[in-house]
């Protein structure tokens, strides 16, 4: 490997100095030279790479870049010149798959929407591009955007057709139904490819009718009935549409009404995995399961068995079917049969409830408490999810396997006994979904700060005089009662001291009426609690609540972190870290700020890379450093920040002004130029103007800024401007003692033939003088 650095940096310089003034081969004679010198870096091939390309030798361009690329180990900045040549030269495939890269580095790096940017730039060229069409509908369905997911997949089908890969072309398809089943182009698709039709193929740019490109799919009604849907399956309920009775009854009715449906209704509507695909048994099935609603309404289980038994045989199935035949073997007291059925009905989504509570029946009969617990608490966990927000499910079923292993961990079995007694008295009779309707809304109201209460703990609290209480407490507050809404909530502590629903409302109670320091008691209390009883997430809610009510208070702030970290939570305490350090900061406290900036760096590679958690730490702690003017300490951080963020522009210039500050006037040059060659090639040529003429106020005397400032006036040919801010250099420069330099100064001038050279020959005359 050659490293001659100081030859190397010398024509690299060069070179890049007459790119600036468009002198082509003179820059690549000098970009050869600092290969020769150094051959492992990337600048100097991309150097050789612009200036092929302004030369018209597009291929030569391309093997420079692609140089440059490898060596710089993917750099963006070089791939994307990549592409560029490559779609000049007319390479389009090979151009789909570097911007294809671009995008998969992109993705690493958690940029979505620049990967999707990238991704759409492949199917441009390379509508063949299968990796880039499924990358950009996985995004598109995962944002809900199903018009641009649907557009996706039936590319992807057609390039498949078009191969002739029928089988992945109708995968594409069924890909696109379940999106939208009711999408004519789909259908049309899928028609075509299941009988031979011909596909046409994918075009350069995939328009819709009304001439939208790809990214513009999506309009805002689209959004709002997306949203309606999504609303739509998160609140749906188990049991919609049938008599009130209890949650068996009302599931079996259910499961009746769609065997019913399957065999006398309209087939468009049916379940494909209810209705065998062979037309030649469907009579007899449907004649079977005909007498078994039959007998199963006329109470004749034995005959409804033997029919649903029969329809099972002959190829039906579904998971109504399953719950119905359950649920006649549960009434058999044949609980083994029922549980396998059970588990097959299960998997429907409106049957879910009611098959975790029909298997907790046939345990509790047959005096197996802790699984009976298990698959009751199951039920009440689905029917609790059918209402809440899916975003909180996670959360949700947390709170139930506590809940088990709460109810499971006791020495005494009584409360295990009353829970399963409250449980099956809450849904077991006429009226259960009005009681969850209403105890899920109360619950919804006193959930603090996102954080839900479930249907168990009202339970597991012995009496819905407590729900009620609490809910008293909050109307009371919202009316400014607070000694009544206190009182309604100590009752509710009194009716059931370990729920912590009643705690969590007086606590809150008492930070509305500034009562902040039992408030905050209160809240690590409560935490301490969930952390015992292995709730962590409860205990970081409370903790949290805390540290909000006195976020001055930095001792429970870091018994936070230490929990967050402890738990793995590393984003959530790295915030915390930055919260605290901008405390110390605006205390004053300048050496504690940057200590726990240090910290939060060594957490730092834990978090996730879309915060950029090691940027913002780094940036916080060199401003800290350029207030105590502690230049090279600032330096190395902001070396970092731009390494990994060349093109921000405040970084840029801060590193360059850090580089003069500690004498490295070379330096800061070298990254100047770098700098201002990016903004010509990202299309800021026009930024390059007005930072040149900053940096000349800050530093007239400096002979490097001015010189690029010249060039550029006499490259627009502004002459006069040249002239002007030479003169007032050479001034700044006899004003300093920089003789010499002022002299070549004076020469520039000149060279420039200004109309007053008489003048500037006598200044030349004179400084020798001077220097004498």
């Amino acid at each position: 490997m050659i490293d001659n650095r100081s030859e190397y940096e010398i024509a690299l310089r060069q070179g890049h100095s007459f790119s600036w003034d468009q002198r082509w081969p003179e820059a690549i004679t000098e970009f050869q030279k600092a290969i020769e010198a150094t051959d492992h870096e990337p600048a100097p091939y991309a150097g050789l790479g612009m200036a092929y390309a302004e030369l018209g030798n597009l291929n030569r361009a391309l093997d420079n870049y692609k140089v440059a690329a490898r060596l710089s180990k993917g750099d963006m900045i070089y791939l994307r010149q990549v592409a560029e040549v490559q779609e000049r030269l007319g390479q389009r495939a090979e151009a789909g798959q570097t911007y294809m890269a671009i995008g998969e580095i992109q993705l690493k790096r958690r940029k979505l929407d620049e990967a999707v940017g990238n991704w759409l730039q492949a199917v441009r060229l390379a509508p063949e591009s299968l990796g880039a069409h499924r990358r950009l509908a996985a995004v598109y369905k995962r944002q809900g955007l199903t018009r641009n997911a649907v557009r996706e997949y039936l590319a992807i089908a057609r390039n498949y057709a078009g191969h002739g890969q029928k089988e992945e072309a109708l995968k594409a398809c069924q890909s696109a139904l379940e999106l939208d089943p009711r999408s004519v182009e789909t259908l049309t698709l899928l028609n075509l490819i299941q009988h031979g039709g011909e596909v046409a193929p994918v075009s350069l740019v995939e328009q819709s009718p009304d001439g939208e490109t790809t990214a513009d799919m999506l309009s805002e009604l689209e959004v709002g009935q997306e949203s309606k849907r999504a609303t739509d399956r998160s609140n749906g309920r188990p049991a919609e549409g049938v008599g009130e009775s209890g949650l068996l009854e009302v599931a079996r009715s259910l499961a009746q009404s769609q065997l019913a449906q399957q065999i006398f209704g309209d087939e468009s509507l049916a379940d494909p995995a209810m209705t065998p695909s062979d037309g030649g048994g469907n009579l007899e099935r449907n004649a079977l399961i005909s007498q078994a609603l039959d007998y199963q309404t006329r109470d004749m289980a034995d005959d409804a068995i033997t029919s649903y038994e029969q329809a099972l045989a002959q190829g039906m199935s579904g998971a109504a079917i399953h719950f119905c035949l359950g649920i006649l073997y549960h009434g058999k007291m044949r609980y083994g049969q029922a549980k396998r059925e059970f588990e097959q009905s299960m998997l429907d989504e409106s049957l879910r409830p009611a098959s975790y509570y029909a298997i907790g029946e046939a345990y509790r009969t047959r005096g197996d408490l802790r699984r009976a617990i298990e698959y009751y608490v199951a039920a009440l966990r689905a029917i609790d999810l059918s209402y809440l927000d899916p975003q909180r499910a996670d959360r949700v079923s947390e709170l139930y396997t506590h809940l088990v292993n709460d109810l499971l961990s006791k020495a005494e079995p009584s409360a295990a006994i009353d829970f399963v007694a409250s449980l099956t008295d809450f849904l077991g009779r006429d009226g259960w979904q009005q009681r969850v309707e209403q105890a899920r809304m109360r619950l919804d109201r006193l959930s603090a700060d996102g954080q839900p209460l479930i249907l168990g703990e009202i339970l597991t609290a012995g009496s819905l005089q407590v729900l009620e209480s609490l809910h008293l407490s909050q109307e009371y507050a919202e009316q400014g009662k607070y000694d009544s809404a206190v009182e309604e909530a100590y009752r509710a502590i009194q009716l059931s001291p370990f729920y912590l629903a009643g705690h969590i409302q007086l606590a809150e109670l008492m930070a509305k009426q500034d009562r902040l320091e039992i408030a905050i008691g209160k809240y690590l209390t409560i935490g301490d609690t969930c952390r015992m009883r292995g709730d962590v997430s409860g205990a970081l809610a409370n903790y949290e609540r805390a540290v909000e009510l006195a976020p001055m208070d930095l001792t429970n702030r870091a018994r936070l972190i230490d929990l967050l970290i402890e738990r793995d939570l590393i984003d959530r305490a790295l915030e915390h870290y930055q919260i605290m350090g901008e405390a110390f900061y605006n205390l004053a406290e300048g050496d504690r700020a940057r200590e726990t900036y240090l910290e939060a760096l060594k957490l730092a590679p834990r978090g996730s890379a879309e915060y950029e958690w090691r940027p913002r730490f780094l940036q916080a702690i060199a401003d800290i450093d350029i207030q105590r003017l502690d230049w090279k300490r600032a330096l190395a951080a902001y070396s970092e920040l731009n390494t990994n963020n060349p093109g921000d522009e405040q970084i840029a210039l801060t590193l360059i002004d850090l580089y003069y500050k500690v004498d490295q006037s070379s330096i800061a040059v070298r990254h100047l130029d770098r700098f201002l060659i990016q903004l010509v090639r990202s299309g800021q040529g026009i930024r390059v103007f007005a930072i040149l003429e900053d940096l000349m106020e800050l530093r007239p005397t400096d002979a490097d800024i001015a010189d690029r400032l010249a060039r550029l006036y006499l490259r627009q040919r502004r002459k006069q401007e040249a002239l002007e801010l030479l003169d007032g250099l050479g001034e700044a420069q006899l004003d300093a003692g920089e003789n010499q330099a002022a002299i070549k100064t004076i020469e520039g001038i000149l060279a420039l033939d200004p109309p007053n050279a008489e003048s500037y020959e006598q200044i030349l005359q004179q400084l020798p003088q001077v220097d004498d």
